[in-house]
């Protein structure tokens, strides 16, 4: 994943990468390989988790 921050400010964006961080740990780690059947299940995923 690339960095949300612009280059030499490393705090520039700290809200975007925690959010991207907890989401990774959330609602990534817990499922089991392969994460997402396709496309639509990962964007459903992704709707649930930040409503």
């Amino acid at each position: 994943m690339r960095s949300q921050s612009r280059r030499g400010d490393c705090y520039d964006n700290a809200q975007a990468e925690s959010l991207w961080s907890r989401f990774k740990t959330e609602e990534l780690e817990r499922r089991e390989w392969p994460v997402f059947a396709d496309l639509a299940n990962a964007q459903a995923s992704a709707a649930t988790y930040f409503d």
